[in-house]
Order: C-alpha cells, then structure tokens, then sequence
C-alpha cells in the first residue's frame, strides 16, 4: 500500500522523450505507510506543457500559485488550503513509461520506480511564469544518461 507523501514542479522537466523536454513536470512522490519496502518508493510523473488547461487543473494551479510555499524547501504556505492532487492528472491517460531511478530532490536517495504519463497536462503560458518567478530557473536535474537501466511503456492501440 502507497501513499502520496509529496508533490512537486520542475522546470524544464526532468525527462526527455524523442529528444522533448517539457515545459515542466510534476512528481507525485508516493511511499509505503510501513518502513521503507525493498523495492523502494514510486513517482508518478506528470508532463506540462503550454496550451489550454482543462478547467480542473487551471483552478488548482491557481489555488497552488496564490499559495506557494517559499522556495528554499521550508514548509510554508496557508494553512488549510485544500487541493486534490488527482486535479493534476490527464482527463485521459493513454498509457506510461516506467522505469526505476532515484528522487530528483537532494539527497537523490533511491530507489524510486517512475510512471511518466504519456499524456501531458497543459498550463496556460503565465501559469508557468509564476512558476519561473518564483522557483529558480532552472530547478530540474539534467537528463540523466539510462546506464543500461530499462525504460519499458505500454503500447496503446
């Protein structure tokens, strides 16, 4: 049994696919609720792109941006905001890349099994602005070489 411990933005997004990087990602940071399973924790990654945001996730992202948290890492914000974090998914899904590397964030600790969505989210062009206002640009980690590691994704017919 998982459980969502965090949620997190990158800008650019931290990995590429057919050589596109997207405008941002999103980590949905899960782990087990009992100590630390040998298979370690997983990451749903969520890509962002510019375009028209699905109502939905147009007022989260709004809700988020009034109420960032600092960006040196402290805990912050208001108290008692609420959100979903299942308003950050796709409409619809069409399937995941998944493969098995280490949390992003320092101490980088591992291992983490990731599902990248195939399909984006999309955030309007200021959206993504007052994530590069008030995050350091950029605050994602180089695309890391695979080292041999496997990338599988489903096929969708």
């Amino acid at each position: 049994m998982f459980k969502l411990d965090q949620f997190h933005f990158h800008h650019p997004g931290e990995e590429a696919i057919d050589n596109h990087r997207p405008a941002m990602v999103i980590h949905l940071v899960h782990n087990t609720k009992e100590p630390v399973a040998p298979g370690g924790g997983i990451a749903v990654g969520i890509m962002v792109e510019e375009g028209k945001p699905d109502p939905k996730t147009a007022a989260l992202v709004n809700k988020l941006i009034e109420n960032f948290p600092p960006p040196d890492g402290r805990k912050g914000g208001e108290a008692g905001v609420d959100i979903n974090a299942a308003d950050l998914l796709p409409a619809i899904t069409r399937g995941y890349y998944r493969y098995t590397g280490s949390l992003t964030t320092p101490g980088c600790a591992g291992p983490v099994t990731f599902y990248l969505l195939k399909m984006p989210v999309f955030f309007s062009a200021e959206q993504i602005r007052q994530f590069e206002r008030h995050y350091p640009f950029p605050n994602a980690r180089n695309i890391q070489p695979t080292n041999g590691r496997l990338v599988e994704q489903t096929i969708t017919k």
